[in-house]
């Protein structure tokens, strides 16, 4: 099912930088079905595509294409409640609420599938909540899914066939009383300098998978305190920066750095000279927080929900801190930075770039 609303303004012209600095919002007033957008991704041919609420979305700055799910078609998206969008060669892979789906861009056809206990379910159903949050297209053209409650699915696309990856639970029980933890999947990253390295992000800690040797690795932020071990280890996003460490997303426990090398994690250092600006910066960043995106050179974004921070990765120190504030309706966020350098960021309010 396909829904079409056109809007009347272009999109903004390329710039240099990206802009976050002001927005324009979209919902259901000009336009989507649903306020809620829980994913952004864009293709290469500058469409940019949204996993929201109420349907899998296409938009080209004056359109918004719904694509829906049709009880009467069984090539139709088998459920609206997108979560995650990544977009192939020709090919839409998309994460629901009930599973994973396969569009065809060509011919607007989606192949619909279902994980349950770790395999991939026959016929599907909409009593089986399958949750796809993440997704990605490895350069080699094989798809990793990361599910809500059955680990990691790799998808041979030329072959339609699934491999599932999980860590022993038992050993994970030794340090984690809900050991189901481990197979909860928050974020999944390509190394970007080795193709056979896939990373985990998960509730209870950071996994390495081994696409080769099918090996796979779990790493632990060192037990402190409970609630920061907690925190620490529910790995939301991870960045990896031109020297291969990982900076990762954490949930009220800051950002936490692992050297692939040595294995090894450590707090994200804060050296500014000044030792006010230093308290400024860990306090700001004892929020939770979101993506990492590099801005320019050394640069990074560091994205949390009570604003945006500008680190420098070559002297350890922040640059720059722009703070929320709600009363004057200033609030920071990056969900993309698309191929224009312009910032989009998906809320349950709407869509902003």
């Amino acid at each position: 099912m396909l829904v079409v609303f056109i809007l009347p303004f272009p999109l903004l012209a390329q710039v240099s930088e990206p802009v976050i600095e002001s927005s324009i919002l979209f919902t259901k007033e000009n336009g989507l079905r649903a306020n809620v957008i829980r994913a952004i991704s864009e293709a290469d041919d500058g469409f940019i595509w949204l996993g929201t609420g109420d349907g899998l979305v296409r938009f080209d700055g004056s359109t918004f294409k719904h694509y829906l799910h049709d009880p009467q078609d069984s090539t139709s998206l088998y459920d609206n409640r997108v979560s995650a969008v990544v977009v192939g060669k020709d090919i839409m892979w998309v994460g629901t609420h009930l599973g994973f789906s396969v569009m065809n861009r060509k011919t607007e056809e989606f192949r619909n599938y279902q994980f349950e206990h770790f395999k991939v379910r026959t016929p599907l159903s909409k009593r089986v909540p399958t949750r796809v949050g993440s997704i990605i297209e490895a350069r080699n053209g094989e798809v990793w899914l990361g599910t809500f409650s059955d680990a990691i699915f790799r998808y041979y696309p030329e072959r339609d066939s699934f491999v599932c990856y999980r860590f022993p639970r038992d050993v994970v029980a030794e340090h984690f009383p809900a050991a189901d933890r481990i197979d909860h999947v928050l974020t999944i990253h390509q190394d970007r300098f080795n193709d056979q390295l896939i990373w985990v992000g998960t509730t209870a800690g950071l996994l390495r998978v081994n696409a080769d040797t099918h090996k796979v690795d779990w790493f632990l932020y060192p037990k402190k305190e409970e609630r920061d071990f907690l925190a620490q280890n529910a790995v939301r996003k991870i960045y990896q920066s031109d020297d291969g460490l990982l900076y990762i997303s954490s949930w009220h426990a800051k950002v936490n750095v692992f050297d692939p090398k040595t294995e090894a994690f450590y707090l994200l250092p804060i050296e500014n000279e000044n030792l006010e600006e230093r308290r400024v910066g860990y306090e700001f960043l004892d929020a939770p927080v979101g993506p990492i995106f590099k801005k320019s050179g050394n640069e990074i974004y560091i994205w949390t929900l009570v604003g945006l921070m500008t680190y420098d990765i070559s002297t350890k120190s922040w640059v720059r801190i722009q703070y929320n504030d709600l009363d004057d309706k200033v609030f920071y966020g990056i969900s993309l930075i698309d191929s224009r350098k312009r910032a989009w960021y998906g809320t349950s309010a709407g869509l902003h770039l």
